[in-house]
């Protein structure tokens, strides 16, 4: 397995893990799940960051918006399976799930750009040639 391949693969573990602990201590700490909404972030950033030093910004936007797409669709299933709160109420659609991934995968392209940026820029600065 190529090496971008393996780090996405474990950024995409470790946003699921992050989304079955965080939706397991909101319930037993009973405070909203969304409070930890920015960690997922700087997961996406932070694989941007691993993906792109090796090829390029445009990697670290892809792998970004892959692992935003992952947990928005695995990791909601944990979250539901779960239960970081009451949603007996909830009654997702197909437009809203739709349009939350569209969100979380931009959000996470957009993540994973910044996270490439630095990454690049700080191999740039350290005077590492891109092989």
């Amino acid at each position: 397995m190529k090496k971008t391949a393996q780090i996405i693969l474990l950024c995409c573990l470790a946003a699921l893990a992050f989304d079955a602990a965080g939706a397991f201590l909101a319930r037993l700490l009973d405070f909203p799940f969304a409070y930890l909404s920015p960690i997922p972030l700087l997961i996406y950033a932070l694989t941007g960051f691993l993906v792109a030093p090796g090829r390029s910004i445009r990697t670290g936007l892809w792998a970004g918006a892959i692992v935003g797409f992952v947990d928005t669709t695995l990791g909601w299933a944990i979250l539901w399976i779960i239960g970081p709160g009451d949603v007996s109420s909830l009654q997702p659609t197909l437009d809203m799930f739709v349009g939350a991934a569209v969100i979380a995968v931009l959000l996470g392209a957009i993540c994973g750009l910044v996270g490439g940026a630095i990454g690049l820029k700080l191999r740039e600065r350290n005077g590492v040639t891109q092989t």
